[in-house]
């Protein structure tokens, strides 16, 4: 061959022969490598270990042998080649006995060591291992023959035999064939003590440990075969377990626990495990199986010995397919196998099993379809694959599960509609089904026990009916087609019924519900989550004594909502979005009473004018987004919203503010947005927007600011947007190159010189041609 691997030597205990290169010195002669710390070459050769008919080790692997083993290396149509490091020329000429001289008479060692040479047949298939011994002193810098140092072209194994006598040439085959005859003899003993136990080559394994054994025993082979009821190949992980437990492990296929442990040899070849985050114990020839990690657990069973019952690897960088294999654990329970990276399909054979509980294979890469023989495991209670690429249509076996508790298939690709045999699983408290491409019309019920109902984001049509229940804690089917009114169950009807409500979560936002908020909707104390966005509703929001008192989050932006903006409701409110309606009559002035409430967003609503209120210490601590533009607010901006201290947006655009912006606001350390555009306010832009660090939008334009800019602006590295113009015609000033660079790396885009305007120079501004206004 053009080239050959580096030759081997025999680590000490046995084990993987160690890989070693040759080294020239400065003397051109090939330099033997120390052994690593801790190591010494075996002096004992290693066939004389694991040399047997069938198979020759060579390098960590097995080759196939011709039925003589000496035929390996004194068959006359044999060519030899040299180790990768010696030089290769007449490496490919053939070699007959006559030929062959003898071996060095002496050698010289500090230790004993092994030199392995290669040879191949003519027919360059098999590759075999040739031993020789240096049980004497030899310097570490050189190899010593019969007094002569081998150098880089005399190390080629032709030259070296081609240059003995005859007579020493026989004695080489005479010990040759004896040494022969001793390996048939250990041989035939070990086959008669193993039942006559035969072994089989193995190929290359696809993913194996450091260690990969170099040999697998056929009866090893064929227990194996009959648990998966095939043939195993190699290159597979069921023939990588086969091979680790033939020699690694040293497995008898007779003990009561060999399937168990085939099964989880093969999971850890089939999931990568060699690249696990943490695989500590795994694969552990001295510790029983149940043993191997924290991912494992097990229980005695009443039959005898320790039983897997649940495998629980999360997190732990899995590769590769769900083994089938899996299905052999028929004391498996729980199989959790959530945030890997798992691609495949789930195995059928996985549902055969009666006594699974538990599968949670979500967050992975699966693909294919729910098996259809799901409801052959009558215990199944919690079915979560969600965040996957699992396709295809509910199959009917699922909804025959008697125990299903929890199914969550959301986020993957599933289609076809949701049938009413989903309200035949009477156990289900969670059904999820977002994040899908599902559609067709809903069922009218899923069932009176079920707590938690997702169908977000689908294709879903109709009404919703009776689908919702008072019972249920979360109701979700935001992002659908669904038409008619807001469902019954808000309506309350009969208010004894009320104590009977647990509704916590209600969202119905983007679909094409319409008519009114019912008017009871607000006595459900129970709710923490209303959301109605993005409809075509009208009419006012309900409100009164004792409605929304326990309210967290509001949204009914987008819809035709009128009336006055309901302050009355929850002291708890953390979130309130009123956006794109028609409310009137101002911003009510105890707005900012409500403690808890962190985001309040009310833009456009064009009709509700009033002026900002004022701000007092209540509202110090919450207060983050205040976006209030476009609502036909007048008057000033209020001097006290210094002690909103955790405001970072404040938007107040497309109104008719006036007065100037209060120097108190440089108390804002956090504020990140601050748009007043399109409003009448005058004066100087303060100083101190230079020193808000994390300033990332100021947007001033169409307003009658004056003076001069402030040149602080130049420190602010996070700004992504300045708009000064149009408008602000007393506006001076220089943009300097550092704004320039701030705005582009931030937002992706140059600062344009429309947005600064005529009386402001900007030498770094993407268009240097004055705007239209200017001209």
């Amino acid at each position: 061959r053009a080239s050959s691997p580096a030759p081997t030597l025999q680590a000490s205990g046995g084990g993987a022969p160690i890989p070693f290169a040759f080294q020239q010195n400065e003397k051109g002669a090939l330099v033997v490598p120390a052994p690593p710390p801790g190591v010494h070459w075996d002096p004992s050769m290693i066939w004389q270990r694991s040399y047997r008919p069938g198979a020759v080790e060579m390098e960590g692997r097995a080759y196939g042998a011709p039925e003589r083993p000496e035929q390996a290396f004194l068959s006359e149509t044999s060519s030899l080649a040299a180790p990768a490091t010696a030089n290769p020329h007449d490496s490919n000429r053939n070699t007959t006995l006559d030929d062959i001289e003898e071996a060095p008479e002496e050698a010289h060692s500090t230790r004993s060591d092994h030199v392995s040479y290669e040879a191949e047949t003519a027919e360059a298939t098999p590759v075999y291992k040739i031993e020789l011994i240096a049980d004497k002193p030899v310097d570490l810098d050189a190899h010593h023959w019969g007094g002569d140092v081998i150098s880089a072209e005399a190390l080629n194994f032709y030259d070296f035999v081609k240059s003995s006598p005859k007579w020493r040439r026989r004695i080489i085959v005479v010990i040759l064939l004896s040494v022969a005859a001793v390996i048939a003899s250990v041989v035939a003993t070990t086959q008669a003590a193993q039942g006559a136990e035969t072994v089989i080559q193995t190929g290359a394994p696809s993913v194996a440990p450091s260690s990969m054994p170099s040999f697998i025993t056929e009866g090893i082979l064929e227990a194996a075969e009959g648990l998966v009821r095939g043939e195993i190949t190699p290159g597979t992980p069921q023939y990588d377990a086969v091979g680790w437990l033939s020699t690694i492990d040293g497995t008898s296929e007779s003990l009561p626990n060999f399937k168990q442990r085939f099964v989880l040899v093969v999971f850890y070849f089939a999931t990568g495990g060699d690249s696990w985050t943490n695989r500590a114990d795994w694969l552990n020839p001295d510790l029983h199986e149940c043993d191997w990690g924290t991912e494992v657990s097990c229980e005695e069973d009443p039959a005898g010995g320790r039983k897997v019952t649940i495998l629980d690897d999360v997190r732990n960088n899995l590769r590769g397919s769900i083994p089938r294999e899996l299905a052999l654990l028929t004391n498996l329970e729980t199989l959790i196998l959530e945030s890997n990276r798992l691609t495949g399909s789930l195995p059928e054979e996985l549902f055969e099993l009666t006594t699974l509980v538990t599968v949670n294979v979500a967050r992975n890469q699966l693909t294919g379809r729910i098996p259809p023989n799901i409801g052959n495991d009558d215990n199944l209670a919690t079915l979560d694959l969600h965040e996957n690429m699992i396709g295809s249509s509910l199959p009917s076996s699922l909804f025959g599960l008697p125990l299903l508790t929890v199914l969550d298939l959301s986020k993957n690709v599933m289609t076809g509609t949701l049938s009413g045999g989903i309200s035949e699983l009477r156990t289900l408290k969670k059904l999820d089904l977002s994040n899908n491409r599902m559609s067709g019309r809903l069922p009218a019920t899923v069932g009176n026990n079920v707590d938690i109902i997702h169908l977000d984001f689908n294709n879903f049509t109709g009404l919703i009916g009776t689908m919702m229940s008072p019972g249920q804690l979360e109701f979700t089917v935001a992002h659908n087609e669904l038409t008619g009114t807001l469902p019954a169950t808000l309506s309350v009807r009969n208010l004894t019924n009320l104590p009977s409500y647990r509704l916590q979560t209600v969202d119905l936002s983007h679909n094409f519900f319409e008519g009114r908020i019912p008017n009871n909707a607000g006595l459900i104390s129970s709710l923490r989550t209303f959301d109605i966005s993005s409809n075509e509703l009208s009419g006012p929001i309900p409100s009164g004594e004792n409605h929304w008192l326990n309210l967290e989050v509001f949204g009914a932006s987008n819809n035709n909502l009128q009336g006055t903006v309901p302050f009355s409701i929850s002291r708890r409110l953390s979130f309130l979005d009123l956006s794109n309606n028609d409310f009137r009559g101002g911003i009510p002035d105890d707005f900012e009473q409500h403690p808890t409430l962190e985001i309040f967003i009310l833009h456009d609503n064009p009709n509700l004018g009033g002026t900002i209120p004022s701000f007092t210490d209540v509202s110090r601590d919450r207060l983050r987004d205040l976006d209030i533009e476009s609502c036909g607010l007048t008057g000033t901006i209020p001097r006290s919203m210094y002690v909103l201290e955790n405001l970072e947006i404040f938007k107040a655009s497309d109104n008719n503010l006036g007065g100037s912006i209060p120097t108190t606001l440089g108390e804002l350390s956090v504020l990140n947005t601050f748009h007043v555009d399109s409003n009448l306010l005058t004066g100087p832009i303060p100083d101190y927007f230079g020193d808000m660090f994390l300033l990332k939008s100021l947007h001033l334009a169409n307003n009658d600011f004056r003076g001069m800019i402030p040149s602080s602006l130049a420190e602010v590295s996070t700004l992504a947007s300045l708009t000064l113009s149009p408008g602000n015609p007393k506006l001076e000033g220089t943009i300097e190159q550092s704004t320039c660079d701030a705005v582009e790396e931030n937002s992706g885009n140059s600062l344009g010189a429309e947005l600064i305007g005529c009386t402001i120079q900007c030498e770094c501004c993407s268009s240097r041609t004055q705007p239209e206004v200017c001209l």
